[in-house]
């Protein structure tokens, strides 16, 4: 389950450098996530009417390279791996669709949303979620 994101840099997301804050690339992690989910027919909004959340538990960033205002870039948001209990995104932003700018991954805790526990992800949530052949080839080594 892969899913491709486009965006530009937009001014307000550049330093007095005008170069992108690297905090942006967090938002575009989220961009790129919550359209990998929706197209799996899981939207935030159904997730949690459901009974779901997912928490950020961990994440990892490696930058390679600058983006600037107005660079087309694009998000390639892949499931990687899943448990239980837990479910791994790892992401490729490119700038102009050829060059790699950052590598990152974000691990989610699946959590029930009243009680705010841990709890084995629901089956509706574990038939959407596909894991492609050849994920741990995917998995970003930070």
């Amino acid at each position: 389950m892969t899913n491709i994101t486009k965006e530009r840099v937009r001014y307000a997301e550049t330093d007095a450098m005008g170069i992108t804050h690297h905090a942006t690339y967090l938002l575009w992690m989220e961009l790129g996530r919550t359209a990998l989910l929706r197209e799996a027919g899981l939207p935030y909004s159904k997730i949690e009417k459901d009974g779901i959340m997912l928490p950020v538990a961990k994440l990892g960033v490696k930058y390679l390279a600058s983006t600037f205002y107005d660079d087309e870039i694009s998000i390639h948001s892949t499931c990687t791996r899943m448990t239980n209990v837990k479910l791994r995104i790892d992401y490729k932003i490119f700038r102009n669709e050829t060059e790699l700018v950052c590598l990152g991954y974000t691990e989610h805790a699946i959590i029930d949303s009243h009680t705010r526990k841990i709890v084995r992800a629901p089956e509706f949530f574990r038939q959407a979620v596909v894991i492609p052949s050849g994920a741990e080839s995917m998995v970003n080594e930070i």
